[in-house]
């Protein structure tokens, strides 16, 4: 088997009830492996900032992706390979229409997070739980967004009733902006809302990586969780998944060759398919 390149989910995949970080099995395997010349790129929807202590103590100095897909970056040198910026008008038009709900809202650059000066509440403790960061605070919104790049905006709801609401006012944006829905285990029955450019994929910010290191599909190893994730590992010659993923997930893998279930993320499943390809 000649792998050159492993992509790696975070949660689900190294991270889960072992939240904040990987145990030190999974760190150690994962510098053995980089310093071996196979790459290894993390894939997740948090910030960047939010797996930087990974990849630091893991020596993962590759590109990474981050931001829902949005940002291709390698966090050790800030070297942005793809930075995909929402544009100011309708960033502000979105988050002002949220605000005037009272959805909770926070926006996103490429280093930091922020929210509305007067935004802070429970929902904020929470999540800084897991990102590990509190945010930045805005007073002035328009002035804000016209000297930032915003590449992600992300309302977070507590009940059925918010959910739809954030519903009904995407619609209007629908033909310039994504949308995408999310939890964490940790801090349920909070629900994340997370808008992005249009057209931004797993599969889309893969390739640009591929590209980047001239490594062809046939030489990768993805390892995943979730049934959104057949988005981009339908493509790659070898598709593995957790114990833990979803049962739609695995009948995808099981039905597809070079298949791959194994031991739950909890129990350091991924040492046990890293294993399997002798590193």
């Amino acid at each position: 088997m000649n792998i050159k390149h492993i992509v790696l989910d975070v949660d689900g995949v190294i991270i889960w009830n072992n939240w904040p970080f990987p145990s030190e099995k999974i760190m150690q395997k994962l510098s053995q492996i980089q310093k071996s010349w196979i790459n290894i790129s993390l894939c997740t929807a948090k910030p960047i900032f939010s797996i930087q202590k990974i990849t630091e103590q893991a020596w993962l100095q590759t590109l990474h992706i981050s931001d829902w897909w949005s940002v291709i970056i390698n966090p050790v040198n800030n070297k942005i390979l793809e930075e995909n910026i929402i544009e100011q008008g309708i960033v502000v038009e979105l988050v002002k229409t949220l605000l005037e709900r009272w959805v909770y809202t926070e926006l996103y650059t490429s280093e930091d997070y922020y929210i509305m000066d007067w935004g802070m509440c429970d929902i904020t403790v929470k999540h800084n739980t897991v990102l590990e960061r509190g945010p930045q605070s805005i007073d002035n919104l328009e002035d804000f967004i016209s000297k930032n790049w915003i590449i992600k905006v992300m309302p977070i709801v507590e009940s059925e009733w918010d959910r739809k609401m954030v519903e009904e006012v995407f619609h209007n944006f629908s033909d310039t902006l994504n949308l995408a829905w999310w939890v964490h285990p940790v801090i349920l029955p909070l629900q994340f809302w997370i808008i992005t450019h249009k057209g931004i994929t797993k599969w889309w910010a893969m390739k640009k990586i591929l590209e980047h290191y001239n490594c062809d599909i046939e030489n990768v190893l993805a390892v995943w969780d979730s049934t959104s994730d057949w988005d981009f590992i339908q493509y790659c010659k070898y598709k593995w998944a957790m114990w833990n993923a979803s049962d739609e997930l695995i009948k995808k893998v099981k039905n597809s060759e070079n298949w791959y279930v194994w031991w739950d993320v909890d129990e350091d499943g991924l040492l046990d398919i890293l294993k399997c390809f002798w590193v």
